[in-house]
């Protein structure tokens, strides 16, 4: 939000803008190559991809209409029953990510490339991610396809596993 507000007390766009690439380098070289391939790569994409709410617990949390109903409670951040809910999802996802994971790995070793549109959204997801600001939110467009590569990993483990066995 500071950012925001600092970007914000600038009247022109131009000068908005001339102060966001002022702040932007400023930045970039107090934190050095090492530091800001540290944000970019290792916090930006752990803020990203850490979370199986995609950052929904933390919006349920903020000004709720009901605070005190059970969805809040189960949802928010905060919320009385929030471990149930924050559990479920992450562990849900975290089969998701290791199913996109084995998907790309078994079509290395496979040489199948059927699904390779889809994995290369993905690739340029994660580029986009760490160049814009990473929030999570912006996976939803993306569930569908997260969601199939996932399946596809998952699938191949399977037909691994049942080929190993004959």
């Amino acid at each position: 939000q500071s950012d925001v507000d600092y970007t914000y007390s600038f009247e022109s766009k131009e000068l908005k803008k001339k102060a966001t690439e002022k702040e932007i380098k400023r930045r970039i070289d107090k934190m050095g190559l090492g530091g800001t391939l540290y944000q970019v790569i290792i916090k930006k994409s752990y803020r990203t991809w850490s979370e199986g709410s995609l950052g929904g617990r933390e919006y349920v949390s903020r000004n709720p209409a009901r605070p005190n109903n059970f969805l809040h409670n189960l949802l928010a951040e905060n919320g009385k029953y929030q471990i149930v809910s924050f559990v479920y999802s992450n562990i849900y996802y975290f089969i998701i990510l290791i199913g996109i994971l084995l998907s790309a790995l078994f079509a290395i070793k496979r040489k199948n490339y059927e699904l390779n549109s889809l994995r290369l959204s993905i690739i340029g997801l994660i580029i986009f991610m760490w160049i814009w600001e990473c929030n999570p939110r912006y996976l939803l467009t993306f569930v569908p396809v997260i969601l199939l590569l996932g399946a596809d990993g998952i699938g191949e483990l399977f037909d691994a596993v049942k080929s190993r066995r004959k």
